[in-house]
């Protein structure tokens, strides 16, 4: 900047920074004198990265369709160009793609929150929110979040007797809260391999399964059975029938 008169004092300050890096927020005050050149340097810290990966964690496969909302000192990340660029569904919602990824791109240093708002289907969130620091100069940090598989339990009817299937026979699901588990209120039938399969339970959660009709030509059980179930191992529960 040429033509200026020697003596002023002349303030510097950043009103755009270059794509990707923070703005200078220091302003600089330098005095002009006669005949010199005088040099000002000011710097720009490059904005950070966030990579959210979220993976099954008994087998470690990559999830897709996880939700999730970024925050960072209560402001929704990317919402306006308020903290972030990254590309936004409604309310600041970002979701796995099909390699179980989010990538937030253009991020101040700081401390955000990652609140899981919605798990991949069959699966139950771990862990509801993660704290992660984004450093300076660039910095790239890499959070893996898992989802727990729900459980799934099978009921087997068979004759007392020859221990053969029993198709047919009709059973009531519970949690250990009462209401009824499943879809047409809780009743399930088993097939003709004399077995029903009760999926997306809640692993530790405890399941009272009572039998509500027996087979044709079978006295029912009327003695109910509880069960702990747990993910990632086959839960069952067996019911015998003594024949009428």
């Amino acid at each position: 900047i040429e033509g200026l008169t020697p003596g002023r004092s002349v303030v510097i300050t950043e009103t755009k920074a270059p794509a990707g890096f923070l703005i200078d927020t220091q302003s600089q005050t330098v005095v002009i004198q006669a005949g010199k050149m005088v040099t000002v340097t000011m710097k720009n810290q490059p904005r950070g990265k966030l990579i959210i990966q979220k993976r099954d964690s008994q087998t470690n496969q990559v999830l897709p369709g996880a939700q999730f909302r970024v925050t960072a000192a209560g402001c929704e990340v990317g919402l306006d160009g308020v903290i972030g660029t990254a590309t936004l569904t409604s309310n600041g919602i970002f979701t796995t793609d099909s390699q179980g990824e989010i990538r937030l791109s253009n991020l101040a240093p700081g401390a955000y929150v990652i609140s899981e708002i919605k798990a991949p289907d069959g699966y139950v969130m771990d862990n509801p929110s993660t704290n992660v620091v984004i450093g300076p100069n660039g910095d790239t940090q890499t959070v893996i979040i898992t989802n727990t598989p729900k459980a799934t339990l099978t009921i087997t009817k068979r004759d007392a007797v020859t221990r053969k299937p029993l198709a047919n026979a009709e059973f009531i699901v519970r949690d250990s809260e009462g209401p009824a588990v499943g879809p047409t209120n809780g009743i399930y039938k088993t097939g003709t391999d004399g077995t029903v399969i009760v999926s997306g339970l809640e692993p530790g959660s405890t399941i009272m399964v009572s039998e509500t009709r027996s087979p044709t030509g079978y006295i029912l059980d009327e003695t109910p059975k509880s069960i702990v179930v747990k993910s990632g191992i086959s839960n069952s529960l067996i019911f015998d029938n003594e024949p009428a």
